[in-house]
């Protein structure tokens, strides 16, 4: 999985507690009502095939039967898939020439591998539009690089699944402050200077200043990157070109700093291994840079604040803004788009049907009533309103047998997004995701620095799918050897060299080109 579905499941932060949900798969046959078709074969008179991602669904589960009842369709038969397996059944059918009418792609990559071996057939931008025009004005609005994780050889191969704001994809940076106050800091640091001082108090307490997934392609240490505006492995704007922040002299100032804390004992040393957070519960480092509102909820026994009370009642936990450094703040966040939809080449010749299904996705975003409905049920029945005169807006709750997600997920409940097309409208996007007002307060006051690829996927550059994944492990082995010391900060141009010629070359032409062909990801049209 490439971290990213349209509901957004199972990922950063706080939807930590929604992993394990996603990694399913659907795979059924349905008729869609419709008045119209072009040759004689309307949708409600063939099968839809669809193959998607949603919850764990039961066989009677309340989403599927709104969804049948609302758009006159029946789904067959539910596959419940781990991701290593839907990659698999899908290669494995498109090998037999079983093409489904409608799916959802696992990354740009996937949708170039398989368009260019013509499992996929072409569908305009302009059929898209006229079909379904709200959820093409909300890409436009909201995400227009979106589009181009449709792209394969200037050819557009359906829709973009988009999810949740970036705002509320963002990790926090999630600090000790009951260390802090130990070691005579007051509040928490704002600057790379004071993250420094910070460490250095820390130290003499027996205290890591901080910790991180140094495993991770992606997350390591993002927010010190950020604090000098790059965001490694992310395509970025730099003076009107493209290119990846990987490589870029800011990267090299940062690890400079990195390898400097490391040295002096201010980074775990443990945190290029598997797993190095419940070091932080532990009370042995201060500041851990990949967290959400959960952790510090002490009744929510999947935050880190429950888990250090469990040992520690008085211990205490507040967020922090990334540091403000030379290139500002920033925050690594993996995009709102980059599950692409697209259709089989049996299905697209059917102008009828293809109409009916895109009409589907059209609706559900744009009708709220009905979004939120697949989302988190009926209220009074599964939910209920902390303030029922402002609706959504003023907060809800699960309750009875809804409190528990097990139960939720049977039901096809996914308040990051409906099971069947990702996010719901922006405008109730993140009132279903964050039931609470607290948490939404802290979407909009810590999540805002989160940045996404200039293409919200950087797989949507063609020929990532040969060479990104090589790239993304040179990478992890260059930064930790410099980090810790192992290789002198010169190797950096070492890195920078293999990069190139292991393909990232070719992928900062393509992403030049391609961004040039989109007009820098402005609307299609």
């Amino acid at each position: 999985m490439n971290n990213h579905t349209p509901a957004q499941i199972g990922r950063r932060g706080f939807l930590r507690a929604g992993a394990g949900v996603a990694g399913l798969a659907l795979l059924g046959s349905a008729g869609c009502s419709s008045k119209s078709g072009d040759s004689g074969n309307a949708a409600g008179n063939s099968a839809l095939d669809y193959y998607y991602q949603p919850s764990m669904l039961s066989p009677d589960a309340y989403a599927v039967d709104l969804m049948q009842k609302t758009f006159d369709i029946k789904f067959a038969t539910v596959y419940a898939l781990s991701m290593a397996d839907y990659t698999t059944k899908f290669q494995a059918n498109l090998a037999q020439g079983k093409i489904p009418d409608a799916m959802a792609i696992n990354g740009p990559d996937m949708l170039q591998k398989f368009a260019q071996q013509g499992a996929f057939a072409e569908v305009s931008v302009d059929e898209i539009r006229q079909s379904m025009p709200k959820y093409a004005a909300g890409i436009d609005q909201h995400v227009p690089a979106a589009w181009t994780t449709c792209l394969y050889n200037g050819k557009n191969y359906g829709f973009p699944g988009i999810g949740q704001p970036n705002s509320a994809l963002s990790s926090f940076s999630e600090w000790r402050t009951d260390l802090l106050e130990k070691a005579g800091v007051s509040g928490v640091p704002d600057t790379l200077e004071q993250y420094e001082s910070a460490f250095a108090a820390l130290k003499k307490t027996g205290v890591y200043g901080m910790s991180t997934n140094g495993q991770s392609y992606a997350s390591a240490f993002m927010t010190i990157f950020g604090a000098y505006g790059v965001l490694p492995m992310q395509w970025q704007l730099f003076d009107g070109k493209v290119a990846n922040a990987a490589v870029r002299p800011e990267t090299k100032q940062a690890l400079e700093l990195l390898a400097s804390w490391y040295k002096q004992g201010y980074i775990d040393p443990e945190c290029m291994g598997p797993d190095p957070s419940p070091k932080f519960v532990a009370g042995k480092v201060a500041m851990w840079d990949y967290g959400g509102p959960v952790d510090i909820d002490p009744t929510n026994q999947s935050g880190r604040l429950y888990a250090v009370r469990q040992t520690n009642p008085k211990g205490t936990i507040a967020f922090g803004l990334p540091p403000l450094g030379p290139g500002g703040r920033g925050s690594w966040t993996y995009g709102t788009a980059g599950w692409p939809v697209t259709f089989g080449p049996q299905a697209a010749k059917d102008k009828g049907k293809l109409r009916e299904v895109l009409k589907i996705w059209d609706t559900i975003w744009s009708d709220n009533q009905l979004a939120t409905k697949l989302a988190i049920g009926t209220e009074g029945t599964m939910y209920k309103l902390t303030d029922a005169t402002k609706g959504l807006a003023g907060g809800w709750q699960w309750i009875g047998k809804y409190v528990d997600p097990v139960a939720r997920q049977a039901d096809g409940f996914n308040n990051y997004g409906t099971p069947f097309i990702g996010a719901p409208n922006w405008d109730i996007a993140t009132q279903l995701a964050l039931p609470k007002l607290s948490d939404r307060v802290l979407v909009q006051t810590y999540g805002k620095y989160g940045h996404a690829d200039v293409f919200q996927n950087p797989m949507t550059v063609p020929g990532s799918g040969e060479y990104m994944a090589a790239l993304q492990s040179l990478k992890i082995k260059a930064f930790s050897q410099i980090i810790t010391g192992a290789s002198p900060l010169s190797s950096f141009e070492d890195f920078v060299s293999q990069w190139n010629a292991q393909g990232g070359s070719k992928l900062e032409k393509a992403a030049n080109d391609l961004y040039e062909q989109t007009a820098g990801g402005k609307p299609h049209k």
